[in-house]
């Protein structure tokens, strides 16, 4: 009875020993035959040919996979394939249409190519390089406007569902073009002439002005026109028409060696701006735009000179040319102007550029730091510059903010806080110790040479009550969130701003700085409530009149002021009853006050400092290194 139990049991045993190895075995045989799998976009990492078959090495996401594919499908060659596997056999294999050119714009849904292609962008696609046969993931950012070293992968609509990065190769600059006076990048005409004539391409075609022509460029109707004038010294006189594009057109230099005049856009001071490099021009919102393709160092040659004045001496220059070529970099490869084509403009949005002609010593500063940018944790940094400290300069975090408002912590660690008077400043977010600061116009800083180095406007009561009053609707809509409502126990919630203003104005102070002594909130007390109004820009804009006199700490009163020099000031009020009869603001320096101040630089230069010894002052912790070797090991 016994014996039969146990015979029993050890057949059970040996059936559920079989039953596993059917089941791990069955298993197997669907996995390799049945089980079904596709592989979109799988780029190809290598290649095997043999007399019967191709096999395939693809590399899709994080993953690779050999295929064997027969050359009875007579598979036509590609860089990429989607394949329909059933376990390893293959059901179907297609290969993914890929589109490659210059990159004219890119946003995150579309890339628009030169030829005028449009790709359509799918959400999350990867970018990935190819090295040593895997996939590396490379960020966005490294598909920049004007270059083209890319395979866009995806369907024959246009569809794209991966990127290939090539290489990042920097070599020029993409400059948006603004008008004469740098108010819009709106252009109705442009004019160019130059030394050897100019080079014109549209419709296919190809023409070159002579030596004492000038190329008119100009908008009508929806078209470009163009048409050759003869230089003459008393007026210019019509000679030909070339005819009319509807599409981008390209203007080069006859020769390289000299740059085209475009008198169109002779400056305010008198300078008619010199350009090397090319032109791309195309219609935009009914009037012409222009953009300036131009190599890099070149580009800083006429940067500098409008950046930094001359009594900073060649040190000055260096450490603007240092710090303009990472801002110019730093910009490209954040993308701030990739949707509509270009890198930077040429205004005070990004540096200044061609406001004033190219001088040798500034020839001089640039070739001396050839290629060099400053870097923290590896990477270029964003370097922040402006005229004139107050002597203390903000951090990035409590100057620079997104819709949500100012961070707590600083994304930028090299752009802190600093006091540049040698007084041991560490805090100027208390009202009085602000007061006292803005108000002292014998303290000594860096920059202290500046005449905006400290600076007083008063505003009489009824000209600010009705500034407010104009203003305050059209800030309010503009930043909805900015704006609270005094409601009870202290409490403030959003409100809504009547469109005719809040009132009789009856009192204003600032009620909360940055550690700088930057105003980031003010309160308002009129007859129908108390607001408190956030963010720099919307206070400035409140306190503001359509012009004022200013009194700087060097020289005599300026008129026609426009807009408050920088962010740094306090509010001296004088009441009236239940009203403001006036108020004095004393304040101190010029931008946003942020990074490297110009007026510093000049003060550190003249002390004898190097330009790395200049630049370590107003950046923390960074290094100096070859932007070229950097994005190579930073992208």
């Amino acid at each position: 009875m016994r014996r039969n139990r146990r015979r029993k049991i050890r057949y059970l045993k040996y059936f559920f020993i079989y039953l596993a190895l059917l089941t791990i075995i069955a298993g197997i045989i669907y996995f390799l035959f049945f089980i079904p799998r596709n592989i979109k976009s799988g780029i190809v990492l290598d290649r095997k040919e043999t007399s019967e078959s191709t096999s395939l090495k693809l590399g899709y996401g994080k993953n690779i996979k050999w295929i064997k594919v027969k050359k009875s499908l007579q598979l036509p060659e590609s860089i990429a394939y989607n394949v329909s596997l059933k376990g390893s056999r293959i059901q179907s294999i297609t290969p993914c249409s890929v589109y490659s050119g210059k990159i004219f714009t890119k946003d995150d849904e579309t890339v628009v190519l030169e030829d005028g292609k449009t790709l359509k962008l799918s959400p999350g696609l990867p970018y990935v390089k190819i090295e040593n046969e895997t996939l590396l993931t490379m960020p966005s950012n490294s598909v920049i406007t004007g270059a083209s070293d890319y395979k866009f992968i995806g369907d024959s609509d246009g569809n794209i569902n991966l990127v290939i990065v090539n290489s990042i190769d920097i070599d020029s600059i993409r400059v948006g073009i603004s008008n004469y006076d740098f108010s819009s990048r709106d252009h109705s005409i442009l004019t160019f002439s130059s030394a050897r004539g100019i080079k014109i391409r549209f419709n296919d075609k190809d023409y070159q002005t002579k030596r004492n022509e000038q190329l008119k460029v100009e908008y009508r109707d929806n078209t470009i026109e163009l048409s050759i004038y003869t230089i003459n010294k008393k007026e210019n006189t019509f000679k030909a028409t070339l005819g009319q594009s509807k599409n981008k057109i390209y203007v080069y230099p006859g020769s390289e060696e000299y740059p085209m005049v475009i008198s169109s856009l002779k400056r305010t001071n008198g300078y008619v701006p010199q350009y090397y490099g090319s032109f791309e021009i195309f219609i935009r919102d009914n009037s012409l735009n222009a953009i300036n393709t131009i190599d890099l160092e070149q580009y800083l040659r006429y940067v500098v000179p409008g950046e930094m004045l001359s009594s900073g001496g060649l040190v000055g220059y260096k450490v603007q040319a240092v710090a303009a070529r990472t801002y110019v970099l730093s910009d490209m490869l954040a993308g701030r102007f990739t949707g509509i084509g270009f890198h930077v403009d040429d205004t005070t949005m990004s540096q200044v550029y061609n406001s004033l002609p190219a001088i040798e010593l500034c020839d001089q500063a640039i070739e001396e730091t050839k290629g060099l940018v400053m870097t923290h944790g590896g990477k270029i940094i964003d370097a922040k510059y402006y005229s004139t400290s107050s002597g203390v300069g903000a951090p990035f975090n409590q100057i620079y903010y997104e819709d949500n408002g100012y961070k707590e912590t600083n994304p930028e660690p090299y752009l802190t806080f600093k006091d540049y008077t040698g007084t041991g400043i560490d805090d100027l977010s208390d009202e009085t110790k602000a007061t006292e600061f803005f108000k002292n116009w014998t303290i000594e800083s860096y920059d202290s040479n500046s005449p905006y180095f400290r600076w007083m406007i008063t505003i009489d009561g009824n000209l600010l009550e009705e500034t407010i009053n104009s203003s305050i609707y059209d800030r309010y809509i503009k930043s909805p969130k900015s704006f609270k409502k005094k409601w009870y126990l202290g409490i403030y919630r959003s409100t809504i701003i009547p469109q005719e203003g809040i009132g009789n104005i009856q009192d204003l102070y600032i009620s909360k700085r940055g550690i700088a002594g930057n105003i980031l909130e003010m309160t308002i007390v009129s007859d129908i409530g108390t607001y408190r109004v956030e963010r720099e820009q919307n206070i400035k804009k409140l306190l503001t009149p359509g012009e004022f006199t200013i009194t700087p700490i060097y020289g005599k009163e300026v008129k026609n002021f426009k807009a408050f020099p920088s962010p740094f000031f306090i509010i001296d009020r004088q009441l009236q009853r239940s009203s403001l009869k006036s108020i004095t603001i004393y304040g101190g320096g010029f931008g946003h006050g942020v990074g490297m101040s110009q007026y510093g630089v000049i003060g550190l230069a003249r002390a004898g400092k190097s330009y790395t010894e200049i630049l370590d002052v107003f950046y923390e912790n960074i290094r100096i290194r070859d932007y070229e070797e950097v994005i190579k090991t930073s992208i």
